[in-house]
């Protein structure tokens, strides 16, 4: 409908629909990349080292495998869409459960520091950019150790997925120490990487994410941007916010806010009657 400019303006305009296509060119080239490069993140045995390493911090904490431990890492250093990526092959190969897939995306997919050091010198505040990435590592690690408890992260089945089953094992035996059973773990599986690895892997990713993940993610976005531009939907849902950060002492948040829902409401008023209105 987009790209053929077929179909209602709220959903070809360049503030919906065009603006989803646009970004979706950015992460079809985080795709292309990241498809020939992930075969080295989960074949040369990185995961498995890690996956024993961390497991007995991360699987109290957040109820997920050590080997999310690279998601988190892709996530912080590359991008959220790498790690989304990711952690959709793993639990396509058997070493995510459908619980703790939803889980990794939703609260270990976070923003990368390059984007948060880009946010901050927008916002004037890159002289303290160490405390202020500091803050939002802190509460992402509170929220997703809370999160990882309640619903509905906890009411998705806990299963693997039924083609492959479950292909991880992290459990360090008795008679073994745990770097040498993360050691022991990783050769096993580098020794099973090849080339070709690289090769069929990459455009399988690549495949599923072109008619899988890309698709998705421009109808929602493009719905969510609908519902942004052309009704008051956020604004009533960020009152509440609005509300809390004038309780802590941000001044005049509500009055901004009350001024913005009146100018979206003026804003709808035109688009829907088609008046030309003055401001």
């Amino acid at each position: 409908m987009v790209v053929f400019k077929i179909g209602p303006e709220q959903v070809i305009s360049a503030d919906t629909g065009a603006t989803m296509v646009d970004l979706c060119g950015t992460l079809i080239s985080i795709v292309i990349a990241f498809s020939f490069i992930m075969p080295f993140l989960t074949d040369c045995g990185i995961m498995e080292f890690l996956g024993v390493i961390a497991r007995p911090v991360v699987r109290p904490l957040f109820h997920v495998p050590g080997r999310a431990s690279i998601d988190l890492i892709a996530s912080w250093f590359g991008a959220s869409n790498a790690a989304v990526i990711l952690t959709r092959e793993q639990y396509m190969k058997g070493f995510y459960t459908r619980r703790e897939a939803g889980y990794i995306m939703t609260n270990f997919s976070l923003v990368s520091i390059p984007f948060c050091l880009m946010v901050a010198d927008t916002m004037g505040i890159s002289n303290i950019f160490p405390p202020f990435y500091l803050c939002i590592c802190v509460v992402g690690i509170i929220l997703a150790v809370i999160i990882a408890r309640i619903p509905p992260i906890c009411t998705i089945p806990n299963t693997y997925r039924e083609a492959v089953g479950k292909q991880i094992d992290e459990d360090i035996p008795q008679e073994k120490g745990m770097f040498a059973y993360a050691l022991e773990m990783s050769c096993k599986r580098a020794d099973k990487f090849t080339a070709k690895t690289v090769v069929t892997s990459g455009f399988e990713v690549l495949m599923g994410m072109f008619f899988d993940l890309i698709p998705i993610v421009v109808s929602w976005g493009t719905i969510a941007l609908i519902i942004a531009t052309y009704t008051p939907f956020f604004s009533w849902i960020s009152y509440p916010m609005g509300m809390y950060l004038q309780a802590l002492g941000v001044p005049e948040v509500l009055q901004q806010h009350r001024q913005h829902w009146l100018d979206s409401q003026i804003c709808l008023f035109r688009r829907f009657c088609r008046w030309d209105l003055p401001p």
